[in-house]
């Protein structure tokens, strides 16, 4: 497959793309995320509960979501268990050979730069998002809820 990545159309709508590039027949999936996977380390689920929150809101998490949340969760640990090694042990072997600990950041900082735009947790894949108004809901009464709360 060639070319850039198509955009999710969640993404286009948030960002307010014209209507004719919306793709209206993208399978729907259920909003919200699941529980935080059993496999997850500790530091990767501390980032898991700091971070759903958060992308929960901006109305981007469906349930299918939840793998991919949590690869880069576990990635955010396995990056700061590598970083420390390197801190206490140095990014060199004794043979002046670059040790695993540097190989592995590298590709974790790698991981976790290409999930981050994919989330848009970085600023310029931020800068590229618009927030309008939330959709409407199939709920008639959540939608009654929603705008009270903002009232």
């Amino acid at each position: 497959m060639r070319g850039r990545k198509p955009t999710p159309t969640a993404l286009k709508l948030i960002r307010g793309e014209e209507e004719r590039r919306i793709n209206r027949d993208e399978p729907k999936i259920a909003k919200g995320i699941g529980t935080a996977p059993d496999w997850l380390d500790d530091l990767a689920r501390k980032e898991w509960f700091q971070i759903v929150p958060q992308l929960e809101a901006s109305g981007m998490l469906t349930q299918v979501d939840t793998n991919s949340l949590a690869a880069y969760c576990q990635v955010i640990s396995r990056l700061a268990q590598a970083e420390a090694y390197i801190k206490e042990n140095g990014m060199f072997d004794e043979r002046g050979k670059r040790n695993d600990a540097q190989i592995t950041a590298e590709k974790c900082w790698q991981a976790m730069l290409k999930f981050s735009s994919e989330y848009g947790l970085t600023p310029a894949s931020r800068a590229r998002i618009k927030v309008g108004e939330p959709a409407k809901s199939d709920d008639p009464m959540e939608d009654f809820l929603r705008s009270k709360q903002q009232a």
